[in-house]
């Protein structure tokens, strides 16, 4: 299988991270302001320098690049883990259990392997470009029911403004899902279109640490992805969009624009 090795590091790194987490959960953490609205903790950071030691030591000639890092390089030449720690800091800080590590690796910018491990259900979302997608050793697919059959995952930007764009949103997105979840943790969001738990998923900032592995395992479960007017996401693109079918992808595409407009 191509990239094994590459993907056994991710996984070992990942569920190191895992232990990190849940070491710290339940503890006094203290928040730290990223930039309005937005925080980072201890165990953020702590996991993320575990990941990078783990990987670096394992692939010494990759560049990495990670949420918690001071500067963000914008250089994908090569191969690049982008990693997120601890996805869903929020949740993690309150209590709850929606949180995950987020590890990909991309090629030129493209990612080719994901991996996304939550350490409370313990649920290990691994793909490579080509091999198919698994849960726990299973394969996964996205539902090939309508749209209108299953959820719709979105998220509650700590922008106030994207906030209110959502909510414009909501009475043109209604009509073409069953339900709506916002559960914050845009990996564990877009897994769940991989496993057929929703039917789509979008939001209206993207980050590469939050998106990349997730891209790859919707991927090789049958999903579409791009941005909200149909493009090919990239790592520099500025939302996400995620769909099981293309009929499920032209009506988000569609009732968001609506909402836009309104």
């Amino acid at each position: 299988m191509a990239y094994e090795k590459q993907l056994k590091a991710a996984v070992g790194a990942a569920k190191a991270a895992g232990k990190v987490l849940m070491k710290h959960r339940g503890a006094k953490l203290s928040l730290s302001m990223k930039e309005s609205n937005d925080f980072a903790t201890q165990a953020d950071f702590e996991s993320q320098a575990l990941v990078k030691k783990m990987l670096a030591k394992a692939f010494p000639d990759y560049s990495f690049l990670g949420e918690e890092d001071k500067k963000h390089s914008t250089d994908y030449r090569g191969f690049k883990w982008i990693v997120d720690p601890l996805d869903g800091t929020i949740n993690y800080a309150l209590g709850l259990p929606w949180f995950c590590t987020s590890i990909a690796l991309a090629k030129d910018g493209e990612p080719v392997l994901g991996v996304i491990y939550s350490p409370v259900s313990k649920e290990l979302f691994v793909a490579v470009t080509g091999g198919g997608s698994f849960l726990n050793g299973k394969r996964l697919s996205v539902s090939k029911k309508p749209l209108e059959q299953l959820a719709l995952g979105f998220s509650i930007s700590h922008r106030p403004e994207n906030s209110r764009r959502v909510v414009k949103h909501l009475p043109f997105l209604h009509p073409i899902c069953l339900r709506f979840r916002c559960i914050g943790s845009i990996a564990e969001e877009v897994c769940h279109v991989a496993s057929g738990r929703f039917g789509a998923y979008y939001n209206l900032i993207s980050t590469p640490w939050d998106f990349a592995a997730a891209k790859v395992i919707v991927e090789e479960a049958g999903g579409i992805t791009s941005d909200l007017t149909g493009k090919a996401w990239k790592p520099t693109s500025p939302n996400i969009l995620v769909a099981n079918s293309k009929r499920s992808q032209r009506l988000l595409i569609e009732a968001i624009a609506m909402g836009e407009r309104s």
